[in-house]
């Protein structure tokens, strides 16, 4: 019991460690110009899940240098040295996006876009916020093995030369499939309401559980190093 309530103390040092250089990051470090991100997203919030293609879309046009940058040297100080490292990530991110399972990048962008919706909402609980997240997480990557995705992605990683046969070769097939169409839905809350994201493909698949917390160790919702002082 001792060498638990010891491990519990350690474990909030350390979240209040990574969340005071999250401050002083935000305090000192802000920067003044557009982030690459913003390029991708186009400062939009995209609720729209069949805007996946679009998003690879707008990566393949920044890495190929057709995207208009002039709108950055418009609003901010942007060198053309900086302009040709986003093209370079872009072409990175690229090469990534083609060796990646649809279906894995489908996934993902449902639950980046439903998680920042979430906190926005200001939870009222951190702890629940985050556990919610990681049994959505959990649930697609059982999916994933599901579909094989998850076992092709194994295979690639053993062996480079291998070509993964992921179960909808490309992005298009995906959204266009009926399976998936099923499988999630896009009316409310996504994450709630989607068999991806709520169930498990077979019944002997344990499901993710967590232990119960005293309220002392719970995870804040505002991630300020002020609440664990």
């Amino acid at each position: 019991h001792t060498f638990a309530k010891q491990d519990a103390f350690r474990h909030r040092a350390m979240i209040n460690a990574v969340i005071e250089l999250y401050d002083r990051g935000h305090e000192r470090y802000r920067s003044n110009r557009v982030h690459e991100l913003d390029l991708i997203f186009e400062n939009q919030h995209l609720a729209n899940y069949a805007d996946a293609d679009k998003l690879i879309a707008n990566i393949q046009r920044i890495s190929e240098g057709k995207r208009d940058f002039d709108v950055l040297h418009g609003m901010h100080t942007v060198s053309d040295e900086v302009i040709k490292k986003i093209i370079f990530n872009a072409n990175a991110a690229k090469r990534h996006i083609e060796k990646s399972s649809p279906l894995a990048l489908y996934l993902s962008h449902i639950l980046y876009n439903e998680s920042r919706k979430l906190y926005e909402k200001q939870p009222k609980n951190g702890t629940e916020f985050f556990r919610k997240l990681l049994k959505c997480e959990y649930h697609a990557m059982c999916w994933l093995m599901y579909f094989g995705d998850f076992w092709e992605g194994l295979k690639h990683k053993n062996d480079a030369s291998y070509q993964p046969k992921w179960h909808w070769p490309t992005m298009e097939l995906l959204l266009s499939s009926r399976d998936i169409k099923k499988l999630i839905n896009k009316s409310g809350s996504v994450l709630d309401h989607s068999i991806l994201f709520k169930e498990l493909p077979y019944s002997w698949m344990k499901p993710l559980e967590f232990k119960d917390l005293d309220e002392e160790y719970l995870v804040p919702t505002n991630l300020d190093s002020r609440s664990f002082s």
